[in-house]
């Protein structure tokens, strides 16, 4: 509150010459007070009829600020566009708003209210970013903002173009204040609003637009080469024997691993033998599997032929050992060929051959 204070000046001290005159005075108040010519209720004047102090009550007051946004076309070398801030202020939102847009309106163009506060302080902050292919700026970004300071106000604004400047696919990282103003003689709340600012291309004038230049089309890349076809899975080539007396049986089968080779190769073997086949030549991976067995000559006593058995890389390569394993017991020649059942002595899986 305001207070304006009227003060009475007072003389002390006079000189005693003048006593009578006084005296004679001081009938003349003491008959116009009673007279109803104002006064304090003694018979003399009231120095100060509103008692002592003038008062005039502004808490109802408000105050009220504007910014307003504008573009500019220039000319230097090239054609281009550029955009200002003006603040002003009022007792109302719209003469604030009038104003700032007048004021706007004696140097740009578009011109539009992007900030008002009341009872607060208001702040706008711009940036230019983008780079053009001969140099400068391609885009500029802005942003508006309120508080309770203007320092808050400030700070608001960058916070407010540095976010613009993301919206436009970029780092506006040198946001700087523009304007700034304040408009606080009222008590009431504070409180204010900002609209969006869309981002100018400098080249064009059109908003929205970031004005960054179209890149040139990327280089097609060559080929990728192809890359070598991957190596097959192991297979795996397993063997299953059983003899009885002078009966006697064998089976060599593949598979995609150890176990099926080795099931599928004793299941034929039990099928050919007629019983269960309880011997196993093992699982090989990748490998030939060969069994080699002798001529059997009854006529010199031979109940059943003598057996030998190799895995080796190739083919030729298990054949020839399973040949010397078996001459190494045999009583007769050794060779590799089909079971009297019509079992084949050799086999290869996976890159064997």
């Amino acid at each position: 509150m305001l207070r304006y204070v009227n003060s009475t000046r007072r003389e002390a001290g006079l000189p005693g010459r003048w006593l009578i005159r006084l005296a004679g005075l001081l009938v003349v108040a003491a008959f116009l007070g009673a007279c109803g010519g104002g006064g304090n209720g003694n018979g003399m004047p009231d120095p100060d009829p509103g008692g002592g102090e003038d008062e005039m009550d502004i808490t109802g007051l408000e105050e009220y600020g504007s910014i307003a946004y504008g573009i500019r076309q220039y000319r230097t070398i090239d054609l281009g566009y550029s955009a200002r801030d003006y603040h002003e202020t009022g007792a109302s939102r719209s003469a604030a708003r009038d104003a700032a847009l007048a004021e706007c309106r004696v140097r740009e163009s578009n011109c539009r209210e992007v900030l008002w506060y009341r009872n607060a302080c208001g702040a706008s902050a711009t940036d230019s970013v983008g780079r053009a292919p001969g140099g400068g700026r391609t885009t500029i970004v802005n942003g508006a903002g309120w508080g309770t300071s203007k320092s808050a106000a400030e700070r608001n604004a960058i916070a407010a173009c540095e976010k613009a400047g993301r919206d436009a696919g970029h780092v506006a990282d040198d946001c700087g204040v523009s304007v700034a103003g304040c408009a606080q003689a009222g008590s009431a709340t504070p409180t204010g609003e900002a609209s969006t600012i869309p981002s100018l291309n400098t080249q064009t004038g059109k908003e929205g637009e970031t004005g960054e230049p179209t890149p040139p089309p990327s280089p097609t890349p060559p080929p990728s080469p192809t890359p070598p076809p991957s190596p097959p899975a192991n297979q795996y080539v397993g063997s299953y024997y059983g003899y009885s007396g002078s009966r006697w049986a064998w089976a060599i089968r593949t598979g995609t691993s150890a176990a099926a080779a080795q099931s599928a190769a004793r299941t034929r073997c039990s099928n050919l033998f007629g019983q269960s086949c309880q011997f196993s030549y093992g699982a090989f991976a990748n490998a030939c599997l060969a069994i080699a067995r002798s001529e059997c000559n009854r006529n010199a006593g031979c109940i059943r032929p003598d057996f030998g058995r190799a895995a080796r890389g190739t083919r030729a390569a298990a054949t020839t050992a399973a040949i010397a394993a078996c001459e190494r017991g045999a009583s007769g020649i050794c060779r590799v060929a089909t079971s009297i059942q019509g079992e084949a002595g050799v086999a290869c899986a996976g890159t064997a051959r």
